[in-house]
């Protein structure tokens, strides 16, 4: 990781090594993520490149998980046609199981979208909080 720019600081209890730390911090250029600047500009996370990315593949989950239904239908019809009164209930059993399974899936892949919001919202708070550090080490420095 070293070779690619990381670098380690060792925080040791002490006022000195926090300063440190912290002016290491301050010799950063920051880096913003495109789905920053989309969010800044006032766009919601669905109309972000990341927000549609997400979108497209939910679209495709609930479109994969129509078809999967109407296959099950399918296939329950055709047990109800030969009167597999047996089978007729294990489909409708595997069918509804599916159904929950999948659903709470796409539930699950949705609030993992809103969770990447909450996220993006404390990198944002983070740029903040790197510009009031920022703030305060020049303020200090200044005394």
């Amino acid at each position: 990781m070293t070779t690619q720019g990381a670098r380690s600081a060792r925080h040791r209890g002490t006022r000195e090594s926090v300063l440190n730390i912290i002016d290491q911090l301050m010799d950063l250029q920051p880096i913003f993520l495109d789905i920053q600047f989309s969010l800044a500009q006032g766009k919601r996370l669905v109309e972000t490149a990341a927000g549609r990315s997400i979108n497209r593949a939910l679209l495709g989950l609930h479109a994969k998980y129509k078809r999967d239904l109407v296959d099950l239908n399918g296939e329950l019809e055709a047990a109800s046609q030969l009167q597999y009164h047996e089978l007729q209930a294990q489909l409708a059993a595997e069918s509804e199981r599916l159904i929950e399974e999948k659903m709470t899936k796409a539930q699950q892949e949705q609030q993992c979208l809103f969770a990447y919001t909450t996220v993006t919202n404390r990198v944002e708070s983070w740029a903040y909080i790197s510009e009031f550090i920022k703030h305060s080490v020049k303020d200090k420095n200044e005394i």
